[in-house]
């Protein structure tokens, strides 16, 4: 496996694991039963819709950032597993927050925990496959 097919098999992996947390959590935030002030009166129920804007596209703000990282770096697995240990640190971050909080949080903690371990997973097949394969080319001496 080619550096460039490593990259891209992580980019859309990452970008799969976002928008399938981004569908839930639009599903989700949108169901009154999932907020505890609406759950016995759900008539007066208004979704939050810049909330779930908001969250939602912070996911796609991370996932974008993560991929153009690891497009421009020269090492694969250091550049996964820095970026595995940011999302678990958001995901440690966040998690005492979790307990009483709106699905879109909820949902925001999950991407962070589902992407470090993609992202520790794409680090190890990028460490096993060797530098010899995940390596960017060094550029040519402009000289």
């Amino acid at each position: 496996m080619t550096r460039r097919q490593l990259v891209t098999v992580a980019v859309l992996g990452h970008v799969a694991l976002a928008a399938w947390c981004i569908v839930i959590s639009a599903r989700n935030s949108f169901d009154p039963g999932h907020y505890r002030n609406f759950y016995n009166h759900p008539e007066t129920f208004v979704p939050p819709v810049d909330d779930i804007a908001w969250w939602c596209g912070a996911i796609a703000v991370e996932v974008t950032v993560a991929s153009w990282i690891l497009k421009l770096v020269r090492s694969t697995a250091a550049a996964s597993l820095l970026l595995a240990v940011i999302a678990a640190l958001a995901t440690l971050a966040m998690a005492p927050l979790a307990m009483h909080a709106p699905p879109y949080f909820g949902m925001h903690i999950v991407f962070t925990t589902f992407s470090t371990a993609w992202l520790l997973l794409v680090a190890i097949v990028a460490r096993l496959a060797g530098p010899r394969h995940t390596l960017a080319a060094p550029t040519a001496d402009p000289r």
